[in-house]
């Protein structure tokens, strides 16, 4: 890879941890205000997969 590319995917990373960090904060904000015990669990779930896709993306 030249490092022209390199530069171009560690953007779009960053980019997407800070999506997927700001849609977790959406998530745990959702989750304070539902009554519903099916959304409570999948709301959680969408928090637990968004912590482990951030965990495993390796910035370059």
């Amino acid at each position: 890879m030249t490092k022209s590319k390199q530069h171009g995917k560690r953007a779009r990373q960053e980019g997407a941890v800070e999506r997927t960090k700001a849609s977790i904060l959406i998530y745990e904000e959702g989750l304070q205000h539902c009554k519903d015990d099916n959304e409570k669990k999948l709301l959680k779930k969408k928090i637990e997969r968004a912590q482990e896709t951030i965990k495993n993306t390796k910035i370059i």
